[in-house]
């Protein structure tokens, strides 16, 4: 569970940093309206959390990980055809390019669980809980 976690965390950290490129310099504006999930995981008791709230986050959080490993499994699957169709002298185009459009929509399907999750977690917890996790991201920055 703790490998699985540590894979899904950082999954989440690659969606969070492409969307911190996207934005101004050194604010990530996507992070500022969502809760990580390792914060809500690892403060459960300073959150508060009932159990109610803890059996959703933890199937939430089981059902997107089961998502994520078939994901890298295609993911890895259609990058070694991406690979393929670029080794030869002479590459066909559009069949690297169909190759790179198939691998461009599992990782979108990546990002669409990823951000789900934590939308889904957000919406479990209470304003004030928001307001406490967001307290706890605020501590953990350097």
């Amino acid at each position: 569970m703790v490998r699985s976690f540590t894979a899904m965390t950082l999954l989440i950290a690659a969606l969070a940093g492409s969307a911190a490129a996207q934005s101004a310099p050194g604010r990530d504006p996507v992070a500022e309206a969502l809760i990580p999930p390792e914060i809500v995981m690892q403060h459960q008791g300073a959150l508060g959390l009932t159990d109610a709230q803890r059996t959703a986050i933890q199937s939430d959080v089981e059902t997107a990980q089961q998502r994520f490993t078939r994901l890298q499994f295609q993911l890895a699957r259609l990058n070694e055809k991406l690979v393929d169709s670029l080794r030869p002298d002479h590459v066909d185009r559009d069949r690297a390019l169909g190759a790179l459009d198939a691998e461009l929509a599992v990782e979108r399907e990546v990002k669409q669980t990823q951000l789900g999750l934590m939308i889904s977690i957000k919406n479990v917890l209470t304003g004030d809980q928001i307001a406490r996790a967001r307290r706890l991201v605020n501590a953990a920055k350097p």
